[in-house]
């Protein structure tokens, strides 16, 4: 994670239209939801609430064992 700005600046750079046409589909969309939610836990950081834990999709099962 960065500072807000940089986190920011990076959104800016992926939301761009070239740079979606310039990266794989998939990639992109990894990036740019993963700045987003960095974004998100820098916001709720500098307001004082506590960002809610990661989530680790690998652990995230239909079912529990």
């Amino acid at each position: 994670m960065g500072d807000l700005y940089s986190l920011r600046k990076e959104r800016d750079y992926l939301s761009r239209e070239s740079t979606r046409k310039n990266m794989d589909k998939r990639e992109w969309e990894i990036r740019y939801l993963k700045i987003l939610e960095d974004i998100y836990r820098e916001e709720q950081k500098l307001r004082g609430r506590p960002a809610p834990k990661r989530r680790n999709h690998r652990d995230n099962k239909p079912y529990p064992d």
